[in-house]
């Protein structure tokens, strides 16, 4: 199973957010153990290492950067994927981009905070509560 996961997936474990860090946590774990193929934007991976930089020193966030890396498939961004998303114009341009990028890359679930902003009915968007009941009655059925 392909996913993209949302920047905000990736802030609540980054940062653990509550309450939605744990479930978000546990959907990393199914990428890092490689139950899951999961990406992530190019852009998401551009934000975060932003943000990191504001809390740690540059280093640190090459070193943390690199293990995203080892654990999520990085999703380029195409000069289509921006014109798609500015397009979009009942959502925010990074949500647009995220599920852009999805659809290219085929993913099978755009996993992410705000599911009711999805746009695009190519590729299903959950939260990672849902994603993960999913998960479980496709494991049991």
């Amino acid at each position: 199973m392909r996913i993209l996961i949302g920047e905000d997936i990736l802030r609540n474990v980054l940062f653990q957010k509550e309450p939605e860090w744990q479930n978000s946590a546990r959907i990393w774990k199914l990428c890092e153990t490689g139950q899951i193929c999961g990406y992530v934007s190019a852009l998401t991976l551009y934000n975060i290492c932003v943000l990191l930089r504001t809390h740690m020193p540059p280093k640190r966030c090459e070193a943390v950067l690199n293990d995203l890396r080892l654990i999520f498939h990085p999703a380029d961004l195409t000069d289509m994927d921006l014109f798609r998303a500015a397009a979009v114009h009942d959502i925010e341009y990074r949500s647009a981009l995220e599920e852009a990028a999805a659809v290219r890359i085929l993913a099978d679930h755009l996993i992410t905070g705000e599911p009711y902003r999805s746009h695009n009915t190519l590729v299903s968007a959950m939260t990672p509560e849902a994603f993960l009941s999913f998960l479980q009655v496709s494991h049991d059925g």
